[in-house]
């Protein structure tokens, strides 16, 4: 009941709230239906960092690369190399890769709002797994965002189903501002619980994107876990990274 309330939410909120820019995905945890454009790239290099109560993880870095195949249509293949400093100790290991695909199948230009489903896949890399959950996992997830003028939002909700350990909801929910014609601010609420709520991790933050050039974009974004969530709950989370635009077509 809990899962339909919240889908509820922010299938309102979308509707409602309405930027010229596209508000989830990196620096935000929240995806959003936008995809790169028919031969187009879009390649994210970036650095995360969480810090936990007896840890600080972090991405460094984590590549994100995602393709145009045609204009509804994203494919993505995720890498990081993940550290954690604990004790006065480091550890290091490759992060799960990251296959999906994205397909936009309704726009707002005809339906009034853009919905999209972005199945991907996690699977574990040859080498230690010390710092990543054996086995694999498959994210069915659903995005919906709509824009008005400057201001934009956009809702993600969705099944993550392991192959080892407990299946979680993902549920998001991401409010852009185009505050100039170079500048995106964001903010960003994000939950993973379990199906049965006795557990999740939630956090809140804030960022934004910078425009550079035609083909440079400044990501960053930090925030911290929400009081009462459980679990291993990060205290502080950040992100900073650069977006790389490249093809033939008009970003």
């Amino acid at each position: 009941m809990k899962l339909f309330l919240n889908a509820g939410v922010f299938f309102l909120l979308v509707q409602f709230c309405g930027a010229a820019f596209a508000q989830g995905g990196p620096p935000l945890r929240t995806d959003d239906p936008e995809t790169p454009g028919n031969r187009n790239w879009e390649i994210n290099l970036g650095a995360t960092s969480e810090v936990l109560r007896t840890a600080t993880d972090a991405e460094l870095p984590i590549a994100d690369f995602n393709y145009g195949w045609g204009n509804r249509t994203q494919i993505k293949l995720e890498i990081p190399l993940l550290v954690r400093f604990s004790h006065g100790t480091i550890q290091s290991e490759a992060g799960d890769g990251k296959v999906g695909v994205k397909w936009r199948f309704l726009g707002q230009d005809k339906h009034g709002v853009n919905v999209s489903t972005y199945p991907q896949m996690s699977f574990n890399v040859p080498g230690p797994q010390r710092l990543v959950d054996s086995g694999m996992q498959l994210l069915l997830p659903l995005e919906i965002s709509r824009s008005f003028g400057r201001f934009s939002a956009d809702a993600e909700f969705g099944f993550n189903l392991q192959q080892t350990g407990g299946n979680e909801l993902i549920l998001g929910l991401a409010m852009g501002y185009e505050a100039t014609k170079r500048l995106e601010l964001l903010g960003e609420l994000h939950s993973v619980p379990t199906v049965s709520f006795s557990a999740n991790e939630s956090v809140f933050q804030i960022g934004g994107r910078q425009k550079l050039s035609q083909h440079y974009v400044l990501l960053f974004a930090a925030g911290r876990g929400i009081p009462g969530s459980t679990g291993n709950q990060p205290g502080f989370i950040a992100y900073a990274g650069l977006q790389i635009l490249l093809g033939p077509a008009k970003h």
